[in-house]
């Protein structure tokens, strides 16, 4: 499937604003040793996903939304100094 550039732009804008929204929401509510147990098990699961042929999260359609968001997980555990701790 096909899709323009501004269309993709929009999604991995929207999936990066999403995560970062609900990472925010969770740090919040549980705090930050809470969101990193909570961030690096849903990056694992996403990528997981990601490569696993038969998930759906492999497909096109899909699969950018996954990606973006696992980007955005490697990104908030690096900021916060854990990332491959």
């Amino acid at each position: 499937m096909l899709i323009s550039k501004d269309v993709r732009a929009y999604q991995i804008s929207c999936a990066e604003s999403a995560e970062n929204s609900r990472i925010e929401f969770l740090v919040q509510r549980d705090g930050i040793a809470a969101t990193q147990v909570w961030v690096r098990r849903t990056l694992a699961i996403y990528r997981s996903a990601v490569l696993n042929r038969k998930h759906f999260a492999h497909n096109a359609e899909y699969r950018t939304t996954f990606i973006v968001s696992c980007l955005s997980f490697r990104r908030w555990l690096a900021l916060n100094d854990v990332y491959g701790n």
